[in-house]
């Protein structure tokens, strides 16, 4: 950049602190944030299996809800309502009596959408998958802007 009074240092972006988890990026907007991976950890167990960090996009969409965050995360994050209000769709898929609360803290909380046996498995998915883990979604929120649903993919 040859130009007169071009200062590369006034033409990037600030830097800011991130963190790779489970596949995931993190950005926090803090100069100086606690790491994140141990305030995760015990979210770990649940998320090794799924090998998140081998994922990769094949799908994506947007949606603008008209209501507080809050709602829509507390919706997500609540499986017994799936055979009552969805009773067409996912009452046999998702009964509500399955569902198993998963670890929380302060920072989280997340639970298991069990599928009956007679359900045949979404996939194979990874490979160190029990078949516990095949029979299920995970779902976790990190608070306060990420939901996340984990399951066995069609993908083998």
């Amino acid at each position: 950049m040859d130009n007169k009074g071009f200062e590369i240092s006034d033409c990037r972006l600030p830097e800011l602190p991130s963190e790779i988890w489970q596949g995931f990026i993190y950005v926090n907007l803090s100069d100086t944030p606690p790491s994140l991976a141990p305030q995760l950890s015990e979210l770990d167990e649940f998320l090794n299996p799924y090998e998140t960090c081998n994922f990769r996009i094949v799908h994506t969409e947007e949606e603008i809800w008209q209501c507080n965050w809050k709602c829509l995360v507390e919706n997500f994050m609540e499986g017994y309502h799936l055979s009552i209000v969805h009773p067409s769709i996912l009452r046999g898929y998702l009964p509500s009596r399955l569902c198993t609360k998963g670890p929380s803290s302060s920072n989280y909380t997340s639970y298991c959408a069990n599928y009956p046996d007679n359900i045949p498995p979404r996939g194979h998915g990874a490979e160190g998958l029990t078949k516990q883990q095949r029979q299920r979604s995970f779902l976790f929120n990190f608070f306060p802007a990420q939901v996340t649903s984990q399951a066995a993919n069609l993908l083998v």
